[in-house]
């Protein structure tokens, strides 16, 4: 489901910022220091993304944000 629109527009847009800085590599700390936020709170994004888009692998989600990438809708 990583890949569905839909489940792409059921994230918050701190969700979503979360999971590019994720699916371009980051860790959790260096997307906290990137949004000025905890690391736990970009913990709880990061659960809370990966639930809603099915997935609990960073590779994952990666490969959906090249793919949504390649339909131009990101």
């Amino acid at each position: 489901m990583a890949g569905s629109i839909t489940a792409w527009e059921a994230l918050t847009r701190t969700e979503l910022a979360v999971t590019r800085l994720i699916g371009s590599g980051l860790t959790n700390r260096a997307v906290a220091d990137n949004l000025s936020l905890s690391p736990n709170t970009i913990g709880t994004h990061v659960r809370s993304a990966f639930g809603k888009l099915g997935t609990h692998s960073r590779v994952k989600l990666a490969n959906a944000l090249r793919r949504l990438k390649g339909h131009g809708t990101s």
